[in-house]
């Protein structure tokens, strides 16, 4: 059986460990010597574990051989499309009426969408013989993270003619994200995006094209160009400056070296981060 998505629930509350007792669901588990189960200290049977997407659950299984003959159990972890685990053995052995706990670590991808999973842990004494399974609900949480930044921006540019910058978007999040971009000039100049609204689903980057009109100075002068991106009727989740040198026009020559100093800062702590660029004269 495929590991599946359960879909259409909400995400919860995130945890590093968690623990749950769940029982075999197979019909041949009553007659198999082996039992699975995950005992809880959180969660009730019918109550789906979370987990943070790029983040490790911690499940403790207890496997008993119900025999007095020592048995050799092999074990297999069954997980959705991307995600990985640590420490689950694939062969256990077991002397008669013993007990042994398994601790595994499973991490969904980073771009795991929220809802609902399932992780699905089976044993069995042999590969011909059908397994007893144990099936663990897993809830995925929402993780709002998106960035803004100004891949290639301009050292200077020539007063009198307009220029078109590309603001990169990206969706590091698991959550689609319908997106209102607003656009901003130090010096007041007209900003003309491609798009101003747009949706990017979890791991998605699009381009914005942002042209800035022609505008003639009469002193060079430095302009920032600010871009922040939010949900309809919120406020900002990430926000990028570029900042460039606007000099008039026939004077470009003998201009001082320009170096370029990228940072990055976080936004808080649930939204995105801020991207900015300084350019930085030097004589």
């Amino acid at each position: 059986m495929d590991a599946i998505r359960i879909r259409g629930a909400r995400a919860g509350v995130s945890a590093a460990v968690l623990l749950a007792v769940l029982f075999p669901i197979a019909a041949h588990a009553q007659t198999s010597p082996l039992r699975v189960e995950l005992p809880s200290l959180q969660a009730g049977p019918s109550a789906p574990l979370t987990a943070e997407a790029g983040k490790g659950l911690t499940l403790v299984f207890r496997i008993t051989n119900t025999t007095p003959t020592p048995q050799s159990v092999l074990a297999h972890l069954q997980l959705p499309d991307g995600w990985q685990s640590l420490f689950a053995s694939e062969r256990l052995s077991l002397a008669g009426g013993a007990s042994t706990v398994e601790t595994v670590t499973v991490t969904p991808a980073r771009d795991t969408a929220a809802g609902l999973y399932r992780v699905q842990y089976e044993v069995r004494l042999s590969p011909d013989e059908a397994p007893v399974v144990t099936v663990a609900t897993v809830q995925v949480v929402e993780r709002h993270q998106l960035t803004l930044s100004w891949p290639e921006p301009p050292v200077y540019v020539a007063a009198g003619a307009s220029i078109s910058l590309d603001l990169l978007v990206s969706n590091r999040g698991n959550v689609t994200e319908d997106l209102v971009l607003s656009l901003k000039s130090r010096l007041g100049v007209s900003l003309t995006p491609s798009s101003l609204r747009d949706s990017l689903a979890p791991g998605e980057q699009r381009r914005v094209r942002v042209t800035r009109a022609a505008v003639n100075v009469a002193q060079a002068a430095r302009e920032i160009v600010t871009a922040s991106a939010a949900r309809p009727g919120q406020s900002p989740m990430a926000e990028a400056a570029a900042s460039f040198q606007v000099v008039p026009v026939g004077r470009t020559t003998g201009l001082p070296r320009v170096a370029v100093d990228r940072k990055s800062t976080r936004l808080n702590s649930s939204h995105g981060y801020i991207s900015y660029a300084v350019f930085c004269l030097k004589k």
